[in-house]
């Protein structure tokens, strides 16, 4: 500390003149330095310069400023053919000169006078004129769910119909962000108390205010920048990172404006207007651009149901009787009505477990039982069925359930029912809606149509029951007339081609 004094009048400067112009002023404008040093070196390349003129050394950045470096230019500039590429060098960076300053002002104006005059017209650069249609908005509103966010910047007000969030989901992420901002805050406040004893110390040591190795304009910025950045503010999240989100969303906004007046003005064009085929639509098919889902392949259910008919009428073809035994009994029934004691026939099976036969609390009505009966489309419903599997994927098994002496036969198969024709499986994939999504579209109404589908096509489908019929008849070495098919025309085909007519024992 010798060799060091202090007067009254600095310490009095010091602590209440902060000098906030000049280090505004050295924190912004001494980059124009490199730039006058920049041109310096342009302008010699051409000798508008000598090679040993001061600006061109490095230690006087800062001591000159653009003008002068173009006042000394001007003054060595001589129009003649000689020196054209001095002429084109020298104009081409006073027209870049010029070009910035324009911007300069054309920005300050956007900025500043329009608003004053025409305040609709304010940040509509930054302003999407339909956000709620703005697929960018959907997408980073579904993702982090902060009400009020990506909406219209202008009105200030977000429509009726924007998206209702937070979800649960939504509230799980706030906590998370919470949690984040929370932990790294201790540690850059842990950070913060460093840096202000290591300043302090420094301060006391050297005499110099912040240190001799702390830049004085930054360290304050800095610090304080970074714990501000660090405070978790609404929804968990910390001011650094709805800066983040804001420059997301306007940037979304100034890129869509872009891109609407880009496609504005090609439809101005007179190849777009009148009642042309392309009139109202400058960017061509319009369907092209949109991601149409494939429909699934429906093929893999049809030809199973096939299998499953053909397989049983070849199990009714092969027995002539019921399960139960008795004399062969003539086919005056459709072989998968219910009642009828055919042995194929739809179950609901399941294993008999702790979890899929106790009580639980569900959307939709629970059934214990490890087998049901399935009689006709609807019965049970699908609701039904997922209840009774708890929720996992409806499995509906067309097989045989058989008791032999009040005892099932089949013991090491799902609900006591072989399989012998094989099961078909519906995937559940989102119980959300369960029970009522049915009418209003989504997973639940799709789910709800396969099953439907699945037990039309075994009791309602005629051709799926003519094609077993005719797949079994055509195959098989013994002759199946001994049955009295034709005690129902509609199922055995009689009078058409290929078969005999109706009326006796055909």
């Amino acid at each position: 500390m010798q060799g060091l004094s202090f007067k009254t009048k600095d310490v009095f400067n010091y602590a209440f003149f902060p000098r906030v112009v000049p280090r505004v002023k050295g924190l912004l404008f001494t980059g124009f330095g490199y730039m006058a040093f920049l041109m310096a070196h342009l302008y010699a390349m051409v000798k508008l310069l000598p090679s040993n003129h001061p600006y061109l050394d490095s230690k006087n950045i800062g001591r000159f400023n653009v003008l002068n470096v173009v006042s000394e230019a001007s003054r060595r500039l001589k129009f003649s053919r000689k020196h054209v590429d001095q002429i084109f060098v020298y104009f081409a960076l006073l027209t870049a000169i010029v070009i910035v300053l324009l911007q300069i002002l054309f920005l300050a104006y956007a900025l500043l006078i329009v608003p004053f005059i025409s305040p609709a017209m304010a940040f509509s650069w930054f302003d999407t004129p339909n956000p709620v249609n703005d697929l960018a908005f959907s997408i980073l509103n579904d993702i982090f769910g902060i009400p009020d966010m990506f909406c219209s910047s202008f009105t200030l007000v977000c429509p009726a119909n924007n998206p209702a969030v937070p979800s649960p989901f939504h509230n799980a992420l706030h906590e998370l962000f919470r949690f984040y901002s929370t932990a790294l805050l201790l540690i850059g406040i842990l950070i913060f108390l460093y840096f202000v004893f290591v300043v302090l110390l420094e301060t006391v040591v050297t005499g110099i205010p912040f240190g001799q190795r702390m830049q004085h304009v930054w360290v304050p910025v800095r610090l304080v920048g970074a714990v501000g950045l660090l405070i978790p503010v609404n929804y968990g999240l910390n001011s650094g990172q709805y800066i983040a989100l804001y420059a997301a969303k306007y940037g979304s906004n100034f890129a869509t404006v872009g891109w609407t007046d880009f496609l504005d003005g090609i439809g101005d064009h007179a190849a777009f207007t009148g009642a042309g085929p392309l009139a109202g639509n400058p960017i061509g098919e319009r369907y092209s651009l949109i991601a149409i889902p494939q429909v699934p392949d429906f093929t893999p259910v049809f030809e199973a149901m096939s299998y499953v008919h053909t397989c049983a009428y070849a199990y009714m073809a092969m027995t002539g009787q019921p399960p139960g035994g008795g004399a062969p009994y003539q086919v005056d029934q459709d072989y998968t009505a219910p009642g009828t004691g055919f042995m194929i026939r739809p179950y609901l099976v399941k294993h008999e477990s702790a979890w899929t036969t106790g009580a639980a609390a569900f959307p939709v009505a629970v059934n214990p039982a490890i087998r049901q009966l399935i009689t006709g489309p609807g019965a049970p419903t699908y609701t039904q069925a997922v209840g009774f599997y708890y929720g996992g994927d409806i499995v509906i098994r067309f097989g045989e359930y058989l008791l032999d002496a009040g005892n099932p036969v089949y013991k090491d198969d799902e609900g006591y029912v072989a399989p012998l024709c094989g099961d078909i499986r519906i995937p559940v994939v989102d119980l959300a809606n369960v029970g009522t999504g049915a009418a209003n579209g989504g997973s639940d109404f799709m789910l709800n149509f396969y099953y439907n589908t699945v037990l039309t096509m075994w009791f309602n489908d005629n051709e799926l029951k003519q094609y077993a019929r005719s797949m079994v008849a055509s195959s098989s070495k013994h002759r199946v007339e001994v049955q009295n098919v034709c005690g129902s025309p509609a199922l055995s085909g009689c009078g058409t081609i290929g078969f005999q007519t109706c009326g006796g024992n055909c």
